[in-house]
């Protein structure tokens, strides 16, 4: 707008061109709905506000003394010209006019100079298409010039429109200092932009091309901001073409003096959308990177696959630790006409190299083998495109690979190494160091000799050794403790057995070499102890039998049981116990044998099983006459054995007669028998009537006592029992 308003400045025929060359330039915003001069202020507008007046023909600026009521302009102090000033003033020469537009106007007039200079002409204005008032400015014999508001009464504007005005000079220049209006009373403006006929934002592809237009009701002066700018008629349109592509924002306020109101359209210029994702394409895994899009001419973005959830013009995500995989990125672009746009990228993370060398079949990092070394070396890898083998492996490729090596001296180091490589340029290596070292050796002795020895117990003796190349020894077998590489032990109090003197040497590499002397040591001979009962005499018991046999023995490497009877016999433990029981009468011996190397040894010990001690009762008659003997009758004989138990024998015989009196028969032979004459009475077991009894009791030689069931017999008178 201010190179608009310099072009206003120029002589008239420069405008033309001046205004037709911007045209060439400002080509998102034509010329033609843009009001200039701008529409006249409310109250005073002085002739040095440009922007609201318009030159034509001959006019330009002069230093005035006046004198007269008015005041300076604000800009040149506002000083009184009552007692006369000097203020920068427009002379129209004659044929120049000064023009403008005003719209909403009440009245309106302008500010001219009287003079008595004879060069003044007279003043023609005219507004709204008429003349309205001509003044000759010439006052012969006035002093200094003076201004006058013509004409006077300010003219009433006939429309509430817009209007052009101007003041032109006739036979003479006219010096004009202001034009004062009075806006009409009314009610608050209304103003409708529009964009294409439509009030919402306008979407196109790029270049764009769009009108403008408006309308407005009650306005004085409508003014426009954002994409375009300065003072616009009250209602009109403006034409774009060839708009780039962006967001083109347009608002005109129009005011009066009740208030303002304001319209804003917009247009979405959109180009062709882009949209681009950079990732990278390989890498190996754990893989931690960025992602990201960047956009251009979109209205709004969002992310898929990786991007899921994602959303913005420009965006990104921070990838951590990803393992193997391929991961898509995908973002979809819209502009504000939508038309989509899409990039898809990959990355694809592929897994670290691996490659594991190995001697032997053994990892390292440090391997030590025994001299002549023979070996096979071997690698494999994982996740590789291509390895290569260096120092003893140098020339072997291949992501697998072997070589075998024999008859390496002592004293010699290799080194193994192979380094591999993934598709991404990820490397790995390993390697495996081998020492060749010298096979160890060892010498155990006992008492200087390598063996076998035998000693008799207990033994004593001195165990010995020595090595070479061994990085450490270790005692096996019956040599226990720690042990150095090269030493001495005391062995004492050894008793029967066998002795094994071993000596395990290493070296570096693991090898292993033992050295062995075997000592035997003869025992003592067996001592063996059997008791039964506890004790070692023969016992004796009644049947059935029981007993218990104990034994203990020293030396002793094996025992056998044997008996009479076969109930104890076969293997037993060196010590022990066993319940003999059930056993029947009779002589029963048990006889332990223990054994070693030395000889054997027995023990034996016996028992003596007798049947119970019993015995019988019998009687000759079990009826008799009362005094048999008178009669010449046989009187009562009792006789019985005896079994068991130990001889010799006692035996009682007891006899009750009927009248309860006992007789005692002591006897000592077996089998016994008790006749008169034994009992010394030749009516023995007659000499009473009635019932008699008799038992025995037998005792043997150890007081086992025994006594026997009774027998009985009667005895009656002859005459009534007869004869027996």
């Amino acid at each position: 707008m201010k190179l608009l308003n310099s072009c206003y400045k120029l002589p008239a025929h420069w405008v033309g061109i001046c205004i037709g060359l911007l045209a060439l330039t400002w080509i998102t915003q034509p010329v033609l709905a843009v009001i200039f001069p701008e529409y006249l202020k409310n109250g005073r507008t002085y002739d040095q506000e440009m922007a609201y007046m318009q030159w034509t023909g001959s006019v330009g600026s002069i230093n005035l003394y006046h004198k007269d009521n008015t005041s300076l302009p604000p800009s040149e102090g506002g000083a009184s010209c009552a007692s006369g000033c000097t203020e920068n003033v427009t002379r129209i020469y004659n044929g120049g006019s000064v023009s403008g537009n005003f719209t909403y106007l009440s009245t309106f007039n302008v500010q001219v100079a009287y003079s008595g200079n004879s060069g003044v002409g007279t003043a023609v204005i005219r507004a709204c298409g008429q003349t309205i008032y001509t003044e000759n400015l010439y006052k012969a014999g006035s002093g200094a010039p003076g201004f006058n508001n013509l004409p006077s009464p300010a003219w009433n504007v006939p429309t509430a429109g817009d209007c052009t005005w101007s003041i032109s000079a006739v036979g003479g220049y006219v010096d004009f200092r202001a034009v004062t209006t009075v806006f009409r009373t009314t009610a608050a403006p209304t103003v409708d932009l529009k964009i294409n006929g439509g009030d919402s934002a306008f979407n196109m592809m790029a270049p764009g091309s769009y009108t403008i237009s408006w309308t407005s009701t009650h306005a004085a002066a409508c003014t426009a901001s954002g994409q375009w700018n300065g003072t616009q008629a009250t209602q009109g349109y403006l034409s774009y073409a060839n708009v780039a592509s962006g967001i083109y924002t347009y608002t005109l306020t129009c005011t009066n003096p009740a208030g303002s109101a304001s319209d804003s359209v917009s247009a979405i210029v959109s180009g062709n959308p882009t949209v681009n994702i950079t990732t990278p394409s390989l890498l190996t895994a754990p893989a931690t990177y960025t992602a990201s899009w960047t956009s251009t001419n979109a209205q709004t973005c969002s992310g898929y696959d990786r991007f899921s959830g994602l959303s913005g013009l420009n965006g990104s995500r921070i990838e951590s630790n990803l393992g193997p995989g391929v991961y898509d990125y995908r973002v979809r672009c819209v502009n504000a006409v939508g038309i989509t746009v899409s990039d898809t990228k990959q990355t694809t993370v592929v897994a670290a190299p691996t490659v594991d060398v190995k001697v032997d079949g053994l990892d390292g990092p440090t391997l030590t083998r025994t001299a002549p070394g023979a070996y096979p070396v071997s690698w494999t890898s994982a996740n590789a495109t291509q390895c290569t083998g260096s120092a003893r492996l140098v020339g072997h490729s291949g992501t697998s690979g072997s070589r075998v090596e024999t008859n390496l001296p002592a004293g010699t180091i290799y080194d193994y190494t192979v380094s591999c490589q993934n598709l991404a340029g990820a490397t790995a290596s390993d390697t495996v160091r081998v020492n060749i070292v010298a096979a160890p050796r060892v010498d155990v002795k006992v008492n200087g000799s390598d063996g076998p020895l035998n000693f008799s117990e207990p033994a004593g003796f001195n165990v010995t050794w020595n090595s070479t190349d061994a990085l450490s020894c270790s005692a096996l077998n019956d040599l226990s403790g720690p042990v150095a590489t090269n030493g001495s032990r005391m062995v004492s109090n050894r008793f029967q057995g066998s002795y094994r003197y071993t000596v395990q040497c290493v070296n570096a590499a693991g090898t292993s070499v033992t050295d062995t002397v075997n000592v035997q040591v003869v025992p003592l001979p067996p001592v063996v102890d059997l008791t039964i009962d506890g004790g070692n005499d023969a016992i004796t018991r009644e049947a059935p039998a029981q007993f218990t046999l104990d034994w203990v023995s020293i030396h002793a490497v094996t025992c056998t049981a044997s008996s009479s009877d076969m109930a104890w016999s076969g293997s037993v433990g060196l010590n022990g116990n066993q319940i003999i029981s059930n056993v029947p009468a009779g002589i029963h011996t048990y006889t332990l044998t223990c054994t070693n190397n030395s000889g054997s040894a027995s023990d034996t010990v016996t028992a003596s099983v007798l049947a119970p001690l019993s015995g019988t009762i019998s009687l000759t008659h079990s009826k008799l006459v009362y005094f048999a003997s008178i009669l010449g009758l046989p009187a009562q004989t009792l006789y019985g054995n005896i079994r068991g138990g130990e001889e010799p024998y006692s035996v009682v015989v007891h006899v009750l007669s009927p009248d309860g009196a006992e007789s005692i028969h002591p006897l000592d032979e077996n089998p016994w028998q008790l006749t008169p004459d034994a009992a010394g009475d030749p009516d023995f077991g007659t000499n009473a009537t009635g019932t008699w009894r008799a038992l025995a009791t037998i005792r043997d030689s150890a007081g086992r006592s025994f006594q026997t069931a009774s027998v009985t017999w009667d005895v009656a008178w002859y005459p009534v029992h007869g004869r027996p």
